[in-house]
């Protein structure tokens, strides 16, 4: 005989896993008691757990049957209730397919950290395409269970990931994905870091995993990856990205050591330099850069302290004929090379922000753009010599 109790224990864990209360289903929980206690049939009480099973199945789709569950859940099936709903419970499908999984998967080929997955990742984005393709197709489920029951048999064929999916959830730039790949990335060129030096310098490994991350992520989207067919031709494309940037920034930092702007001896005579050159002709105006005509335009050490006599000066017409077009490069330069601010500083003067996508961008601009302020210094100084006099600067 089903007492009254278990009825009311049946209809708890209903609304509890299905939210049925939340999602205006249930309005009235006792009321649903008494409906479903009238419609309830004598069982055994020597039943077996199987004939229990069927049983309570009947009973339940009976009445979500009467209470029209189909169209309700049709509905409201692209309410947030709903979509929060089965996303729940196919998390908890996951995990369970997850745990119960012997063979080898993506994880295993990538060499995943130990809790990390992306062979059993039901990302947010993943999960939306999931949940329109699959629920709101118009199909009519006649009761929870049954939606639950078609969305697992669904997520089975899916899980665990192969190859393509993964791809495919990496070229549609799904964040939760990419998390992931950037933590492989991370713990692969830590590992560089820290046999080239023995200890581990955080401002290396995070620069040069972005920089692997861009790449990665760049040559994806021209289809420079298609080639690759499985998760650990996968893996080696990105330790071999990861080594090159590393050796890149490796070569970058011992360029920036040998580079001459400036140092402090070198920039205490620039300003001596520029107090000396102050005196203002008999026509008021100013003549401080007529030194350049005296210049060795050959000579990298005079034209880097001219650029940076310039850049400081920061306007009048030999600055604007310098920086043309390269304003935010010259601003960047101005606040790393003559206030000696770090990079870091100058990306949130900037740009407001600290996001290390834009540290890195600016490493590389100020790299590149160095050379370029160099040169474009060193044209401006044969262009001034050959006209035999420099632009007046106005104080």
């Amino acid at each position: 005989m089903i007492t009254n109790q278990a009825i009311e224990e049946l209809v708890a864990k209903e609304c509890e896993r299905y939210e049925l209360e939340r999602s205006g289903f249930i309005a009235d929980r006792q009321a649903a008691i008494r409906e479903l206690v009238a419609q309830t049939g004598i069982l055994p009480e020597s039943c077996s757990l199987i004939e229990f099973a069927e049983w309570k199945e009947r009973l339940l789709n009976d009445w979500y049957t009467r209470r029209r569950f189909a169209g309700f859940f049709h509905r409201k099936s692209e309410k947030r209730c709903m979509f929060r709903m089965v996303k729940r419970l196919l998390q908890n499908a996951v995990f369970r397919l997850r745990k119960k999984q012997t063979e080898l998967t993506l994880d295993d080929e990538l060499k995943m950290e130990e809790g990390r997955t992306v062979a059993f990742k039901l990302s947010s984005a993943f999960f939306e395409g999931f949940y329109k393709k699959t629920c709101c197709n118009g199909t009519l489920f006649v009761s929870p269970g049954h939606l639950e029951t078609v969305c697992i048999d669904e997520l089975s064929l899916l899980f665990p990931l192969k190859y393509p999916l993964l791809y495919a959830r990496l070229t549609a730039k799904d964040n939760e994905f990419w998390e992931e790949i950037w933590r492989l990335i991370r713990r692969f060129v830590r590992f560089l870091v820290v046999d080239m030096g023995g200890k581990e310098d955080t401002e290396m490994i995070q620069e040069v995993s972005m920089e692997t991350v861009l790449s990665v992520q760049e040559q994806m989207e021209r289809g420079k990856l298609e080639q690759i067919t499985s998760a650990r031709h996968l893996l080696n494309s990105l330790q071999m990205t990861g080594r090159n940037k590393f050796r890149e920034w490796l070569r970058t930092e011992s360029r920036k050591r040998e580079e001459i702007l400036l140092s402090e001896e070198d920039w205490g005579k620039v300003e001596q330099a520029k107090e000396d050159r102050r005196e203002v002709d008999t026509c008021g105006a100013n003549r401080r850069f007529d030194y350049l005509l005296d210049i060795d335009e050959k000579d990298e050490y005079e034209v880097c302290c001219a650029l940076v006599d310039v850049l400081s000066y920061g306007s009048g017409k030999v600055y604007g004929e310098l920086v043309e077009g390269r304003e935010k490069l010259a601003r960047a330069m101005l606040l790393l090379y003559v206030e000696n601010k770090p990079y870091e500083e100058v990306v949130r003067i900037l740009y407001n922000t600290s996001d290390t996508s834009k540290l890195v961008n600016l490493r590389k601009s100020v790299s590149r753009g160095k050379e370029y302020l160099k040169k474009r210094m060193a044209d401006l100084i044969k262009l001034y010599k050959r006209k035999g006099e420099v632009p007046f600067a106005t104080e």
